[in-house]
């Protein structure tokens, strides 16, 4: 598991329809791409 709050989700929401989506998120993209790692 990441430090810092990472709770395995994801907060999808589109601005033009409102629709607001709740997801799961793979670790392993988390620490990829979450947290200026990126690389």
């Amino acid at each position: 598991m990441i430090k810092g709050g990472f709770q395995g989700k994801i907060l999808r929401v589109n601005l033009t329809s409102g629709e607001i989506r709740v997801e799961d998120l793979k670790e392993d993209w988390a620490k990829k791409f979450i947290g200026g790692r990126g690389y």
